[in-house]
């Protein structure tokens, strides 16, 4: 299977969204998070630790899953 996204993560199965990857720490999230974010950090979401985009504000906060809306939360992008 081709990377996606240079070698970010793999595209989804189903051709539905891929989820963010699961994480105990921010050195898990190394390359887990799309090219353009800042970086990538491990957050506390609803769906539980997972490797988020940083962030220095809303602006550096991509859509989630699904397109929920992401905030800068403490430098990370989370619901």
């Amino acid at each position: 299977m081709a990377p996606v996204d240079g070698g970010a993560r793999p595209p989804a199965l189903d051709g539905g969204t891929v989820l963010p990857r699961s994480c105990g720490a921010t050195t898990d999230c190394v390359g887990a998070c799309p090219s353009t974010s800042l970086g990538c950090v491990c957050g506390l979401t609803p769906m539980g630790a997972r490797c988020v985009p940083s962030c220095r504000g809303n602006p550096d906060c991509p859509p989630g899953p699904m397109g929920v809306m992401h905030f800068c939360r403490m430098g990370a992008c989370l619901p």
